[in-house]
């Protein structure tokens, strides 16, 4: 069993094309196993062993059987030849964290907009009982001003990091899915450049909702309300931070 392992791997450092083994060094490694089966994918590239359905079923043959030639005909069906990747595909350089990346950009975004939501509806029900009991006190016009800035900035942030988090999962989901050959060059297809162009408006709206929500600390005492202005910076410039270092901002001009 562990001699059918080592050629499993042998034969698919091959099979999967990994520029980093020269063909020559892999004929010769295979000689040296009795039951070594050398196979070339004319459409392989990295990882395609484990995204084709062809290739996962010779895979499968080759481990229950080893010593009988694998059927190989499915290497040469045209019809795998007909989702090229086109030239219009946008690389991106942050594929093998995609899939944290959209689900990252979705869960915080969500669980922040659920905040602001029953923060609004509890600021809504204070301010209704605040005026019945005549105890309502009305902004100074700097202060409503900064505060106008700070929550359309806030609600604009989370809401297009929520579409970018849902636009890389629609890409992802819908082009990995049905054509492997997106994941296998590390690109998206043209169709997702405008989602693409959302991390340069996070940063854009970034600094409206730091800088007023760090001056709105002047006129609010209040322990919650500060709190709640500081959390609402620090998530947004981690969610910034992590577009820069995972090399999101400038990928829609590639």
């Amino acid at each position: 069993m562990y001699r059918d392992l080592q050629m499993f791997w042998i034969r698919f450092l091959h099979l999967m094309c990994q520029p980093c083994y020269y063909l020559v060094f892999l004929i010769q490694s295979l000689q040296s196993f009795s039951q070594g089966q050398h196979l070339i994918d004319p459409v392989g590239s990295h990882g395609v062993a484990f995204n084709d359905s062809c290739t996962r079923g010779i895979v499968e043959e080759f481990l229950e059987k080893p010593a009988i030639s694998v059927n190989a005909d499915c290497l040469a069906d045209p019809d795998r030849r007909s989702s090229p990747v086109p030239k219009s595909a946008i690389s991106i350089p942050f594929l093998s964290r995609y899939k944290d990346i959209a689900d990252s950009y979705i869960f915080i975004p969500v669980m922040v907009l659920l905040l602001m939501i029953l923060r609004s509806i509890l600021r809504g029900i204070r301010r209704v009982w605040k005026k019945i009991r005549g105890t309502w006190i009305i902004r100074s016009p700097i202060e409503w001003k900064l505060y106008r800035r700070f929550e359309l900035a806030s609600w604009t942030f989370i809401l297009s990091s929520l579409g970018l988090g849902i636009g890389l999962d629609h890409f992802g989901r819908s082009q990995f899915s049905q054509f492997p050959g997106y994941w296998n060059a590390s690109a998206l297809p043209a169709e997702a450049r405008w989602v693409l162009l959302i991390p340069i408006l996070l940063v854009l709206v970034l600094p409206i909702v730091v800088i007023p929500g760090f001056k709105l600390w002047k006129y609010n005492k209040s322990v919650f309300r500060r709190t709640y202005y500081l959390f609402q910076a620090l998530v947004c410039i981690s969610m910034v931070v992590f577009i820069i270092y995972s090399d999101m901002l400038f990928i829609w001009v590639r």
